[in-house]
């Protein structure tokens, strides 16, 4: 599955959608097989894989000064959650288990402070089945089983291309 990250959305680093926005989500529909999507703005989709449910979600075209899925997008991924498959992966751009100090304008999870805590009790009190995620941008290959989860406790993988230097996580 293609996620858009902070390096190749437009605008670079931290960067709210602008006037690159609608040229940039152009380009990546003429170049990546996206399934159909529900909303024309943002490039996020379902695909299910027999009993198990890829949740994709789009983390650069939506994002507000407080959400960064946005009022739409999180709607449609708290219902995808709430389907009957009993596993549900859900594919995103950043880590969702992140210590790091929240930064005005950032563009991570720890930077929406009050949408993670209010996923992650969603996650945890209302999705059906299991509940993994799996996401890239941090430049390391990670796992966690949702010991060190405070925000769902749900399990975590990270899958990152080698060639790219490291990060560590706190």
């Amino acid at each position: 599955f293609y996620v858009k990250s902070d390096h190749d959305a437009g605008g670079g680093n931290n960067s709210a959608p602008g006037s690159w926005t609608a040229g940039n989500r152009a380009a990546a529909l003429q170049t990546f097989p996206y399934p159909t999507r529900p909303d024309g703005n943002g490039l996020y989709y379902t695909v299910e894989v027999g009993r198990v449910l890829f949740v994709v979600t789009d983390t650069r075209y939506l994002v507000t000064s407080t959400s960064r899925l946005g009022t739409a997008q999180k709607a449609w991924f708290k219902e995808q959650m709430q389907r009957s498959h009993p596993v549900k992966v859900w594919v995103q751009e950043a880590a969702w288990i992140d210590n790091e100090p929240a930064e005005v304008g950032g563009d991570k999870w720890q930077d929406f402070p009050a949408e993670k805590a209010e996923l992650g009790a969603f996650l945890s009190s209302a999705a059906v089945g299991q509940v993994v995620t799996v996401h890239g941008d941090q430049h390391a290959l990670s796992a966690d089983d949702g010991t060190n989860n405070d925000w769902g406790g749900f399990p975590s993988f990270c899958a990152a291309p080698f060639r790219n230097y490291t990060s560590i996580k706190t």
